[in-house]
């Protein structure tokens, strides 16, 4: 396969690594920017493409077992006995040994005299010499070691590589060089915190300052945020103020004056300080024109949307709507305490429309104190069919708004989540589009999470949101299907 000097150098150090998906459904999405993300799907993209694990240093084990082929044709050859009476091959092996042997004796000897002249110009021997601290156990008086020799030569006197003879004041010294790397490097090892690699590692490591640190330290490897996902979170921002203000053009031309209704009661309401009321039939308006919309623009307006078929697209927030819903109560309970004007543009009411009817029906009320789920009149208990249900909705709530706060690009991409996710009884649960959809999602979900915490902690609170999808999802049943219906106010 063809691939970059990246890929290359993490496959090869990845076929001995036990690897696994940071999501758990291995199917992370791989590409320039996501590559780092997650090991375990960018190894199998590797094996995907074609790269073979069996061919990983293929080209040092050919030469081992080359190596290994020619010490065994050696051996065969020096072990052969020549047949009888052919002297031919007798006396052609017995010439072979002589000159081998004639071939070692001179290069022993010439290998010698270099180290003597080396060893002789070598300072550190001489500082070892001259070191006060130098251990007397070091000095020893040996004798001279023989190198292998033919009968019929003159013994040469010859100096080891290893130990030398060193003469200063008239007497004779030998050092043993053995002993001396062993107390240098005892000395090193001493100098170098304990954390450190294993023997045979440990000198090529130490000559990388920024290695050692690493390994120390005992810090892992953590891409930064890029400035694509950062802009990808502002853009599902812009997006999502774009479709309420579309919105609130759709509710206008549809029910002018239901909309106006119902500004003027929650106008009227907060400023006496009441619960907000809203009669059955402005709530079940609101609801079909909102899930209508969602359902019909929603493909056209996110980006994320946009490669899932139309029909896919439609069912799937169509599905999910009840959930959005009651994901737009915990958020008004997280951001209660920014003020009402703020608390309207947080939950994306930001457009040129709302603006007007704020204008009209909240005027000098910027600074007045936001509102929660404890405001509306049909969260008085009981409104649903069993106190279990009111308590599960109210807790579901409460959970999603201490983890989200009013962080809101949290708040939108896991607005965005949750919209592509599907309760249990949707058909799309095992959607293969849709379930890439939501692994993406995650991701930026995660990631965007690890520059507000450390990485234990985000994958914490990333854990805790995507498990609370399912209680979203059935509080949004609870309100749509199991709430009690207010009766409409007699004439």
């Amino acid at each position: 396969a063809v691939c970059c000097y990246p890929c290359r150098a993490f496959f090869r150090r990845g076929v001995s690594q036990p690897l696994r998906c940071v999501s758990g459904l291995n199917m992370c999405r791989v590409d320039s920017n996501t590559r780092g993300n997650c090991k375990k799907c960018r190894f199998e993209r590797c094996l995907g493409v074609g790269m073979k694990p069996e061919l990983v240093n293929n080209r040092v084990k050919r030469k081992e077992r080359e190596k290994i082929m020619v010490t065994k044709d050696y051996g065969k050859k020096e072990h052969e006995i020549p047949k009888r009476g052919d002297k031919t091959e007798e006396t052609r092996l017995g010439n072979n040994t002589e000159e081998r042997v004639q071939q070692v004796i001179e290069s022993e000897h010439v290998i010698n005299q270099l180290s003597s002249q080396i060893l002789c110009k070598t300072e550190p021997l001489q500082t070892a010499r001259n070191d006060t601290s130098f251990s007397s156990k070091n000095v020893q008086n040996i004798e001279h070691r023989d190198l292998p020799h033919h009968k019929g030569k003159e013994e040469t006197n010859k100096v080891s590589v290893i130990k030398r003879h060193v003469t200063e004041n008239n007497e004779v010294f030998q050092i043993d060089i053995e002993s001396l790397v062993d107390t240098c490097f005892t000395e090193e090892l001493e100098s170098i915190k304990p954390n450190t690699l294993p023997f045979k590692k440990r000198r090529t490591v130490q000559q990388f300052e920024f290695v050692t640190l690493a390994i120390t330290k005992n810090q892992n490897l953590n891409v930064h945020f890029t400035f694509e996902e950062e802009f990808r979170l502002h853009d599902l921002i812009v997006r999502r103020d774009h479709f309420y203000e579309e919105k609130l053009k759709y509710m206008l031309n549809k029910g002018p004056t239901i909309v106006n209704a119902i500004w003027e009661q929650t106008a009227q309401s907060i400023k006496k300080k009441e619960k907000i009321t809203a009669s059955e039939q402005h709530s079940d308006f609101s609801q079909e024109c909102s899930r209508d919309l969602a359902s019909s623009t929603y493909k056209d307006i996110f980006n994320e949307f946009r490669s899932l078929d139309s029909k896919i697209a439609q069912s799937c927030v169509y599905y999910s709507f009840p959930a959005a819903a009651c994901l737009k109560m915990a958020m008004l309970d997280a951001t209660k305490h920014i003020g009402l004007r703020n608390q309207t543009l947080f939950m994306g009411y930001s457009g040129q429309k709302y603006k007007e009817l704020w204008d009209l029906y909240f005027p000098n009320m910027e600074h007045h104190q936001g509102i929660e789920m404890e405001d509306f009149a049909m969260f008085i208990s009981p409104w649903a069919r069993t106190l279990d249900d009111e308590l599960f909705f109210r807790n579901t709530c409460t959970e999603v708004a201490q983890v989200l706060g009013s962080d809101l690009k949290l708040c939108v991409v896991y607005h965005t989540l949750l919209i592509s996710s599907q309760p249990g009884n949707s058909p799309l649960v095992q959607n293969t589009s849709l379930r890439q959809l939501q692994m993406d999602l995650s991701l930026l979900l995660y990631r965007y999470l690890t520059t507000k915490h450390e990485r234990d902690e985000a994958a914490k609170q990333a854990h805790s949101l995507i498990g609370m999808l399912d209680s979203l999802h059935r509080s949004g049943d609870i309100v749509m299907n199991r709430r009690i219906k207010m009766l409409p106010e007699e004439a």
